[in-house]
């Protein structure tokens, strides 16, 4: 445990916001009282995100993704830019370079009912999700 100073009161007060311990980081904290599950997320968004002292790197596995991603070095915002070639604006409704364009449809049509009950059918050993489907078509969904 830390030893950090108290402050007195009146003539024995002493400052205690420059309390230098050997803690660099406000401790976890579980919350009480919470919905099935809130307890946990809490403290994984503690354990990545420390309070208050020198940053720690976070040390949580999210499975698979995070060995499967390849892991690139950090570039500052201030660094030279990777991309000489390239206007800054790429991207952009505006400016120079191809617009939003070419990121492809980022709004897709919105799916319909009959397209999802359409590709269940075949799952469907009791007939009922064709059944849906049949109706859903008779109503233009």
């Amino acid at each position: 445990m830390a030893n950090e100073v108290v402050s007195g009161v009146g003539r024995s007060a002493k400052r205690t916001d420059k309390n230098l311990s050997s803690r660099t980081t406000q401790p976890m904290r579980e919350m009480n009282s919470t919905k099935y599950g809130e307890g946990k997320q809490l403290m994984d968004q503690q354990r990545v995100s420390p309070m208050a002292g020198t940053v720690k790197t976070p040390n949580l596995q999210t499975g698979n993704a995070a060995s499967a991603a390849p892991k690139s070095a950090i570039v500052p915002l201030t660094a030279e830019t990777q991309f000489p070639d390239q206007p800054a604006e790429v991207g952009l409704p505006f400016g120079e370079g191809p617009g939003p364009e070419i990121f492809g449809n980022l709004n897709p049509e919105p799916e319909t009912l009959t397209g999802i009950l359409g590709r269940m059918i075949n799952a469907d050993s009791s007939g009922e999700v064709k059944a849906i489907y049949e109706n859903a078509l008779l109503q233009g969904q």
